[in-house]
């Protein structure tokens, strides 16, 4: 009983919407042109607006984070020339040489990994 019930209102809804194209049709039998149902605007994407806005924070966080490797990698070659300028025992040149080759690895390192990131 449902399923009658069922494609009579599917009849009914058909038989509706043609009414408006039979009433508007001519007597002399020339087709009638009925306008196109208005179409519903677009939804914004909220979500690829924020998705946007968080890639370029991160970009910028990188690049910031970029830079100050940088800054750090000239700083620590500049601190080692003026080390460099002045004469030294040899122990302290070696342990000078030691800390200064740890912390620029870590640096190149960093710097490595930012820069590897742009490449993606």
């Amino acid at each position: 009983m449902t399923s009658r019930i069922v494609s009579k209102l599917a009849l009914a809804a058909v038989l509706a919407g043609s009414v408006p194209a039979l009433a508007a049709a001519h007597d002399d039998g020339r087709p009638v042109a009925v306008a196109p149902a208005p179409r519903a605007p677009a939804p914004v994407v909220v979500e690829r607006r924020e998705e946007l806005a968080a890639r370029r924070w991160r970009e910028e966080r990188r690049e910031r984070e970029l830079a100050t490797a940088r800054a750090d990698l000239r700083r620590l070659e500049a601190e080692r020339a003026e080390y460099l300028r002045h004469p030294h025992r040899r122990g302290e040149l070696r342990r000078y040489e030691s800390r200064y080759s740890e912390r620029r690895a870590e640096l190149e390192r960093r710097r490595h990994e930012l820069e590897r990131v742009a490449w993606r």
